[in-house]
């Protein structure tokens, strides 16, 4: 199995089809989604009869799962284990909001462009949101025995979308302080030690 643990909005969708396209692997996605939380024991065994998978995982997908060690299933199963960020936040940001704003039309036509209403409150709480699933995912990678760090720059141009969004006014940037500037050296940092 392959594992990738990343944040929201880093192009893991996409990731996860690439590799499952490029070794001739079945994509199970986002298999241990909260809503799937009742059936994280049949995926578990799916997984552990089933080799040839991929398989993502959110940070709150693995401290709110039912099995509790569910992280600890994952990796013994993986030969592999991606971790995938996002550099540019203030664009992570945008994109989780935009996704929360069109909710089940997200998937819908990438070519046309999708008009985003800027709201104060929903944009804190999208920029909160992602800050603090990326603080979580750094506490989880050091548990790790080992992993391969990836950037989403890194992904190929021809596995990705761009959906085109015209928004009536632009959110304010990432505040440095709250962002915490150093989340992504310290990724870097973490992969160089744990794989020298």
């Amino acid at each position: 199995m392959i594992l990738v643990l990343t944040n929201y909005r880093t192009g893991s969708t996409n990731f996860c089809k690439y590799l499952a396209e490029q070794n001739n692997y079945t994509n199970c996605d986002e298999l241990f989604h909260q809503l799937r939380n009742d059936q994280q024991e049949e995926n578990i065994n799916f997984l552990k009869n089933n080799s040839q998978t991929v398989v993502k995982v959110m940070p709150d997908q693995i401290l709110n799962a039912k099995n509790s060690n569910l992280l600890e299933l994952l990796v013994e199963l993986s030969e592999k284990i991606y971790v995938l960020v996002r550099k540019d936040l203030y664009n992570q940001c945008k994109s989780y909001y935009v996704a929360l704003q069109l909710e089940n039309h997200w998937h819908d036509n990438f070519k046309s462009t999708k008009e985003i209403t800027y709201n104060k409150d929903h944009w804190e709480h999208s920029m909160l949101f992602i800050l603090d699933q990326q603080k979580k995912l750094i506490e989880i990678v050091k548990t790790l025995p080992n992993f391969e760090l990836i950037h989403t720059h890194q992904i190929p141009d021809s596995v990705k979308y761009h959906r085109p969004v015209k928004w009536d006014v632009e959110p304010i940037q990432v505040d440095p302080n709250l962002a915490n500037l150093s989340l992504d050296t310290q990724f870097e940092q973490l992969n160089i030690d744990i794989n020298k």
